[in-house]
């Protein structure tokens, strides 16, 4: 599942690695179409994630805006316009939502399914980029600059849910300006900006990924720990360096 400009695909990669990507697209979705009903220009789509079972997909993009579409209907199930500089989403239980807004923002929000555009809670994380929900561990795993923050879910079977910030470990030994966040296994969690490694949530330690040891602008990485594969977006090295972004994946 790839996301960027105003779209989303599901890609079938060997199909795509014969005869290109779109040629290969199995499913998509053009946040333009909701234009109307959520006011933004729906450009810059900066993450995407299938949650429910994949029978929903969650987005968010830095024009301010995030999202919940039902797979099979393409259907608009619930929005923020109110979430500046958005940059990751997750799914969280009781029909919650937590959206990571970087520079501008500069906190985790929650929301509610139920209520559309309504921040129930909203804390601070200096330029937040990457938001993940473990249900192992029953955690919220949220990133910004050097800061992986670990909360807990407070009061979350009521009207005022709240995040509450359980530890704080600092990535700048091993990963600089955080840009991405994802969840390898539940013991595992991948971090990834300049530079990329993982995080045992065992035993807190991390393990750098030699094969980004030069990356400077790695926008995402998502990690099969089984195959050894990764998917990622890099903008190192090139024009676009300074906006994270990349035409390539």
């Amino acid at each position: 599942l790839f996301c960027g400009d105003s779209m989303i695909y599901l890609i079938d990669p060997a199909v795509a690695a014969k005869e290109g990507y779109k040629n290969a697209i199995i499913w998509q979705w053009d946040a333009k179409a909701e234009m109307a009903t959520i006011g933004k220009d729906m450009l810059r789509l900066d993450d995407c994630k299938p949650v429910d079972n994949k029978s929903k997909i969650l987005a968010s993009s830095s024009r301010g805006y995030a999202v919940l579409v039902d797979f099979s209907t393409k259907e608009l199930l619930w929005y923020s316009n109110n979430s500046v500089q958005a940059h990751s989403i997750e799914y969280l239980p009781n029909n919650r939502i937590a959206v990571a807004c970087s520079t501008g923002g500069d906190s985790v929000q929650i929301f509610d399914i139920n209520s559309p555009n309504k921040i129930l809670f909203s804390t601070t994380l200096l330029s937040a980029h990457g938001v993940v929900w473990n249900p192992a561990t029953e955690r919220l795993y949220a990133v910004g600059k050097t800061s992986l923050n670990i909360y807990q879910l407070t009061d979350w079977n009521t009207s005022s849910p709240k995040l509450t910030l359980e530890k704080t470990v600092n990535t700048k030994d091993y990963v600089t300006g955080l840009h991405d966040l994802t969840l390898v296994d539940e013991k595992t969690l991948l971090v990834a900006g300049k530079k990329a490694a993982l995080f045992n949530l065992e035993t807190n330690k991390f393990t750098k990924l030699p094969h980004f040891n030069s990356s400077t602008a790695l926008k995402s990485v998502n990690y099969n720990a089984e195959t050894g594969e990764c998917w990622y977006t890099d903008a190192t090295g090139t024009d676009r360096e300074l906006d994270w972004s990349s035409n390539d994946i």
